[in-house]
């Protein structure tokens, strides 16, 4: 009998579940398995946002952070301060939906 595991016979799905601490004891930082696949979820949809509408960042404290071009073609009405940095001189920012967006240029 052989003790070679070819690619087709592995369970990807169990290898990943594998990775997650079994225990019936759940250490102080462990990350519930619903929330990994929240996480898992959300980040495949930034992917998708990223890609189409030049989407930089989100859950910084700041706010939704967007390319300055996306920016600019979406809001009209924003603020305008400066920004102390070698190649960014202003950040713009608006309110919508509760949640602040900017960006920096």
């Amino acid at each position: 009998m052989s003790n070679i595991i070819k690619a087709s016979d592995v369970n990807y799905d169990a290898v990943e579940m594998n990775q997650l601490q079994d225990s019936t004891e759940t250490p102080k930082n462990q990350i519930p398995d619903e929330i990994l696949a929240e996480l898992a979820t959300i980040h495949k949809r930034f992917q998708e946002l990223y890609g189409q509408y030049r989407l930089c960042g989100i859950g910084d404290p700041a706010g939704v952070h967007l390319a300055s071009e996306a920016f600019l073609d979406t809001f009209a009405d924003y603020n305008t301060s400066d920004f102390n940095h070698p190649d960014y001189t202003e950040i713009l920012t608006t309110t919508a939906y509760g949640v602040t967006f900017f960006c920096i240029r």
